[in-house]
């Protein structure tokens, strides 16, 4: 069995919180999607952090925009 890097493992619970599919990480990484298969329950709390995070990063950066705007009324 290989031993995979811990940046290759970082990188699969990023590129998984960034919405990419499996057999696609798996394409990017040159890791076979089986391997990765068993990766993915052990890190889907990582993943699922981060994907908020970056959500409410998101979320934070719009509605600020938002509240800057000014006023349209004539």
């Amino acid at each position: 069995m290989p031993m995979h890097t811990t940046d290759e493992m970082n990188r699969f619970i990023e590129l998984r919180a960034d919405g990419f599919s499996v057999p696609t990480v798996s394409q990017q990484l040159g890791i076979p999607a089986s391997t990765l298969y068993d990766w993915d329950p052990r890190d889907r709390h990582h993943i699922q952090r981060i994907k908020r995070f970056t959500f409410d990063k998101t979320e934070a950066r719009i509605l600020g925009s938002y509240e800057r705007q000014p006023d349209s009324k004539p």
